[in-house]
């Protein structure tokens, strides 16, 4: 067995589960940022950035690199949270080492 994988057999359940609470979150989760979503961005930035994406507005803000990278950002702890709320403590450090992982079974 590979370093850093989980034997299948042996954790069949606890992945199972892992799963169905990381398939919950992604059916319910936002795809798209929101103007609040914008809002809170706008106020984290240097005042000339702030000043200059308020010009464009949000719907061009939406294509901007900077405000996608931010949205991803939102989503991933949005989606630890949701984790971490759904699964014990057990399985919810589980889901952390394993996650980011290319060998990732959920």
């Amino acid at each position: 067995m590979q370093p850093n994988t989980i034997s299948i057999d042996q954790d069949y359940k606890r992945v199972l589960h892992i799963g169905t609470v990381a398939l919950s979150y992604y059916q319910f989760q936002r795809s798209a940022p929101t103007e609040q979503d914008y809002a809170e961005w706008l106020s984290l930035l240097p005042e000339l950035m702030r000043n200059r994406y308020k010009t464009q507005g949000f719907e061009n803000a939406k294509t901007s690199i900077d405000f996608c990278r931010y949205f991803i950002m939102l989503r991933k702890r949005e989606m630890a949270a949701y984790m971490q709320k759904n699964l014990c403590p057990e399985d919810y450090q589980l889901w952390l080492e394993k996650k980011d992982t290319p060998s990732n079974p959920w």
